[in-house]
């Protein structure tokens, strides 16, 4: 894809990978199609509802995973995959690339308040080093804020939203989380700088929670009646992927069409040279918004 005019170092898919659901085969036209975009960079992969289904699906049921239970995800994708007889580990990790502490959480299991999931997130989130890593983002595939009429019980979009806003949103803006990548939607969506359901005033600190689960599958476009006033861009019949750009002081996003390698949409936060931790209160965001088939278009600029 445009890697070709923009050389980059690692991919980040946010699950629901290749939409195998218990074809072997498609796992493998799937890496065929993606050997020359991923030739040598890592892929940071999160699970999906689609490599291993949820909770608590039936054991002897296809379920979302067509059967897969994580075996070719982990296989394929988890460096914590561990041989059989050795037990299995958690799917969730954390990483350092460059300015940037990456966290991936596993959103198939539970993130509750006793949940293992969740007292490891709290314990990582104590531990990062804003000096050596100045961006802190999340990576995860149901996301926790979505434009969307599903609410379905108890696995609808709007409905596992709303839990792990309820679960982890708290957590995150204490540790002045500045991002969160999703997928799961099969649309694209980009909130303002969000907390606890409201866009933030200069001054607070907010993440900027973005939803791109348009990559390759058939896109579906049903946001809500009433478009939620944290939802800064939406395009529901676009496909494309993220391009992300960082450095110690800037964190640029751009939303690139595949049809074109067109921008339709980009982001971009900036932080002052100097301490991180004492630089985050003037977090400057600039958002853009460009024509497309989504209800929101605004725009509007932080400094």
């Amino acid at each position: 894809g445009s890697r070709l005019y923009h050389p980059y170092s690692l991919v980040i898919h946010n699950g629901d990978v290749s939409y195998a659901q218990g074809v072997g085969v498609q796992w493998d036209q799937f890496f065929e199609q993606q050997g020359a975009a991923c030739t040598g960079m890592p892929m940071l992969a999160s699970v999906g509802n689609h490599e291993d289904s949820w909770g608590r699906s039936p054991l002897y049921r296809a379920g979302d995973s067509g059967g897969e239970c994580g075996v070719p995800y982990r296989r394929r994708l988890d460096p914590t995959w561990a041989p059989a007889g050795e037990g299995e580990r958690p799917r969730y990790r954390s990483v350092e690339w460059g300015p940037m502490r990456l966290i991936v959480l596993d959103t198939e299991r539970s993130t509750l308040a006793d949940s293992a999931q969740r007292l490891w997130l709290r314990a990582e989130l104590a531990e990062v080093d804003r000096s050596r890593t100045p961006w802190l983002a999340v990576v995860m595939h149901r996301p926790m804020y979505v434009n969307t009429r599903d609410n379905a019980f108890p696995q609808g979009k709007l409905t596992t939203a709303v839990a792990l806003q309820t679960a982890l949103e708290d957590l995150m803006l204490e540790a002045r989380v500045d991002l969160v990548l999703a997928g799961h939607q099969h649309s694209y969506e980009r909130t303002c700088a969000v907390a606890r359901g409201r866009c933030v005033k200069q001054g607070e600190h907010g993440i900027v929670h973005l939803g791109f689960g348009n990559g390759g599958a058939g896109l579906y476009a049903n946001p809500a009646k009433v478009v939620p006033a944290w939802s800064a861009a939406y395009f529901g019949t676009t496909h494309g992927h993220v391009r992300m750009h960082v450095n110690a002081t800037t964190l640029a996003l751009e939303a690139v069409a595949s049809k074109d390698f067109g921008v339709f949409d980009r982001v971009s936060l900036s932080r002052a040279a100097g301490d991180p931790r004492a630089e985050q209160e003037r977090l400057r965001c600039k958002e853009f918004a460009f024509p497309g088939n989504g209800p929101a278009k605004r725009r509007h600029t932080w400094s």
